[in-house]
């Protein structure tokens, strides 16, 4: 099993937490702050973060 097997969220009160978990949130925090969010986008889109 590699790292990128194994799923761990972020921060709960980060943008990388906050895009993770999809509500919204790290979306806005994102559009007022692009530059820090956009390292976390494109992996988060890439990985599925549902449960199940």
């Amino acid at each position: 099993m590699s790292d990128d097997d194994v799923l761990t969220f972020a921060r709960f009160d980060s943008v990388e937490g906050l895009l993770q978990r999809g509500r919204g949130l790290g979306a806005e925090r994102a559009l007022r702050d692009p530059g820090v969010a956009a390292p976390f986008v494109h992996p988060g889109i890439r990985r599925d973060w549902r449960r199940g």
